[in-house]
Parts: structure tokens; sequence; C-alpha cells
């Protein structure tokens, strides 16, 4: 019965071709679409309002969609008469969200969005498979993480660890939390980003003890000595003595570098 100018843009058609026309040859929309007649129907029925997407074509034959909502339309006496359909194009905020999705999916790390409830709203491919592919969404992240990771105990050695039961296998994990906020700098909730850190702690850990030991016997060399002191605890007595072999270098020149080499380990 009435458009207004953003309808005849979309639609390119004038007011005049708009009015008097049902819904469906406006839009070009399929006869069978239940969007716009469901919606009407319980408008209609019910006298509340209702909301739904839909998706349209515009002059150009390019997609749009719109964030619809449908509410009762009222004449003096408080009857309906009919509905009013008010529509909000999201097309750019739909492909923003589908290049963002795209984004998430792509990276390996587990990635896991929630509100500012810490409800989980959105998670990329890899949090599934970590999660074994079961339904998070509208959980609280801190007992979805406590489901699966154990929280460590030093800080500074990794942040969590995580069991495969079937495997037998741990791993650790290096959990980073980012705010997020909206066009009007409100906080909105948090970008939760798990990145398996199993490889490099294990390396890190394997280059500290080539650092702190001797390559051929194991035993703490002088920066593993240093270490131990100050790990120690201080209130406990302590002694420690040192050993010389003598004549080591007559057993290297008689019996040669591989049989020095297992003497010096025996001993």
């Amino acid at each position: 019965m009435d458009a207004n100018k953003f309808l005849s843009d979309l639609t390119g058609k004038s007011i005049a071709e708009i009015e008097g026309r049902h819904e469906i040859d406006i839009y070009g929309l399929d006869p069978n679409d239940p969007g716009c007649f469901e919606s009407d129907n319980y408008v209609l029925k019910t006298g509340n309002s209702n909301s739904f997407y839909e998706s349209m074509p515009d002059k150009d034959n390019r997609r749009h969609h719109l964030s619809v909502v449908k509410s009762p339309w009222l004449d003096r006496q408080g009857r309906i008469v009919g509905t009013i359909g008010i529509g909000k194009d999201i097309t750019e905020l739909m492909n923003q969200q589908a290049l963002f999705n795209t984004f998430i999916n792509s990276l390996d790390y587990s990635i896991a969005l929630t509100d500012v409830n810490n409800m989980i709203i959105q998670i990329n491919h890899a949090f599934a498979n970590m999660a074994g592919n079961i339904e998070v969404i509208s959980e609280n992240f801190d007992e979805i993480l406590s489901r699966y990771f154990i929280p460590s105990k030093s800080k500074d050695e990794y942040d969590y660890k995580l069991y495969d039961s079937e495997r037998g296998e741990k791993s650790y994990w290096l959990l980073s939390t980012f705010p997020m906020h909206d066009f009007w700098d409100e906080y909105t909730g948090n970008i939760h980003i798990l990145q398996d850190v199993t490889t490099q702690r294990m390396q890190s850990k394997k280059i500290a003890e080539m650092l702190r030991t001797d390559p051929l016997t194991g035993v703490n060399n002088k920066a593993g000595m240093y270490d131990f002191f100050l790990n120690a605890d201080t209130s406990c007595k302590a002694s420690f003595f040192f050993i010389n072999l003598d004549n080591f270098k007559y057993i290297y020149n008689s019996y040669g570098h591989e049989t020095s080499d297992k003497y010096l380990k025996d001993i």
C-alpha cells in the first residue's frame, strides 16, 4: 500500500509501480518462499511483531541480504488491518562476516569468540576439531576450557596441558585473550586464541638442557650448577666437593678416544 525511497532504489521501480502490488512481484521472489508469507500470517494472527532474514536481487540483479521486522498495522480502534515491514540492508555486514569466518577458519589456532558473559558465540574449525566437534555455542568458555585442559602450575612453563587419552599423549597450549569493542568502543566480549606450542616448548626444553648439561656425561655443567644453586632451598645445609682424575691423559693416549670417553662416563 505504501513504500519509501529506499525500496524504490533497491528494486529499481518507482513508488507508483510498487504500490498495489504483492511483495513477491516487487522483489522478484520465488512464490514458494515462506519468508514474507509466514511472517505476515504470524503477525496477523497473533498481533505480535516478527523478525527474519531474507535475500533479494536489486535492479542490477546483485543479491542483497535484509534483516526484516514485521509489525501489526492498527487502525484507530486497535484492529489489525495489515502489516508494516521494515527491512535493513545488512549485505555489507554479511560480507564482512563471511570474510571474517573465512579468515579465522584458515588459521591453525583454535579460536573462540565470547560475549560479555563469557558465553561462546562463535568458534573456528580448529576449535571445533579440538573439542571433538561437540556443540559448544552458548556454553561458558571457562567451563569448556576446564573440560579439556589442565591449567599450568607454573605460568613460566606453559599455560595449559591437553591430554589425548586414546593416544596417551599430552600437548602444551598457550592461551591469549583480547577484548572486542563495537563501533562506539563499547566492550562486547573477548577473542580467545589457543595455540599449540608443544613443539616449541619441547625444543626450548631440549635447548635449555643442552646448555645446562655436559653432552658426553649428561651431568650438570657450570651453567647447570648455577641453576641448581639458584633454585635450591637456602634454608637447608649442603655440601659439595671436587673430583680430579689423575693421569687421564695417559688413558686417552693409550686406549684412544672411545675408551677414554666410556671411562669418563663410568666415573
